[in-house]
């Protein structure tokens, strides 16, 4: 059994009425898909080895759009789909500072503690619209994260190292 019939089994389980389909890949490197769908209501996983899952809830035009979220294991990404199936909300591509904070279970006070600033702070952060590197990656470093910058081509991605960035040393 792979990664998405385990999730499949999963969602089954939580939701018996729940359609849940399985596309299988055209070729060994393609993505799997499950579609979850309840009362109307749809989810869709891709799930490939080197990327985790991604998560979506699209419309109609939609087709081919990448992911609007991604988890890297299954717990994560299931609980992140019965949440989006109880809630009947869609997801969004990005998600906010606060969003993450929620998702993390962390208050603002709490937050605030764990990097020694006011809870003040915290909610001014979660409202700027820009910020600088390190904030951000010491804010996700906070909630228990790890901060990776990601550039999107069209034929590949790539992973800028953060930390040559931050001290320097970029080569």
């Amino acid at each position: 059994m792979n990664e998405v019939e385990r999730l499949k089994e999963c969602l089954a389980a939580r939701f018996p009425t729940a359609s849940l389909t399985i596309d299988r890949p055209d070729v060994a490197s393609g993505g799997w898909f499950l579609d979850a769908t309840l009362e109307g209501h749809l989810v869709v996983v891709e799930w490939r080895a080197d990327r985790g899952y991604g998560v979506s809830t699209p419309s109609e035009d939609d087709y081919g759009a990448k992911p609007d979220e991604v988890y890297q294991t299954a717990e994560a990404a299931c609980n992140r789909i019965v949440e989006l199936l109880l809630s009947q909300t869609r997801t969004v591509p990005g998600r906010t500072l606060q969003q993450i904070r929620d998702s993390c279970q962390l208050s603002q006070a709490e937050l605030a503690q764990k990097l020694r600033i006011n809870q003040g702070a915290v909610s001014r952060l979660e409202r700027r619209s820009d910020m600088r590197i390190r904030t951000l990656r010491n804010l996700i470093s906070a909630m228990g994260g790890e901060l990776k910058l990601l550039a999107e081509f069209p034929d590949r991605t790539v992973c800028i190292q953060i930390d040559q960035l931050l001290n320097g040393d970029a080569k």
